[in-house]
């Protein structure tokens, strides 16, 4: 807790009542293995689909990978991407396709992908 707080720069008591108020509205869940204090998203949550979704355009792989994209100009003309999960979780191994469209060629676009 006190390592995420000083990441997000607040104070580990003010995170861990957001922390505990999310997870009392659903939105989180809470697991405690000792002194260790584990949370993660309620995937049953009837919201989750949006704020996922709201996560992954604003701090996911579409901004960084749009940022990516715009660098060649007019030379991709269409990018779509699909997760792939593993059992409908993800994972630190999870990965995603990528479907480019323009007159780029593969070799000018593995260095910028590789780095995402």
């Amino acid at each position: 807790m006190t390592e995420l707080a000083r990441h997000l720069e607040v104070t580990p008591s003010s995170l861990q009542r957001e922390l505990e108020s999310l997870v009392a509205s659903g939105f989180l869940l809470r697991r405690q293995d000792g002194r260790r204090i584990y949370f993660k998203a309620n995937t049953e949550s009837p919201v989750f689909p949006e704020l996922k979704g709201l996560v992954e355009k604003t701090v996911g792989i579409v901004p960084e990978l749009t940022a990516a994209i715009e660098k060649f100009g007019g030379r991709i003309k269409l990018a779509c991407y699909m997760d792939r999960l593993l059992g409908g979780e993800e994972h630190a191994v999870s990965d995603m396709d990528l479907m480019v469209v323009g007159t780029l060629r593969q070799i000018d676009l593995l260095p910028v992908l590789r780095n995402l």
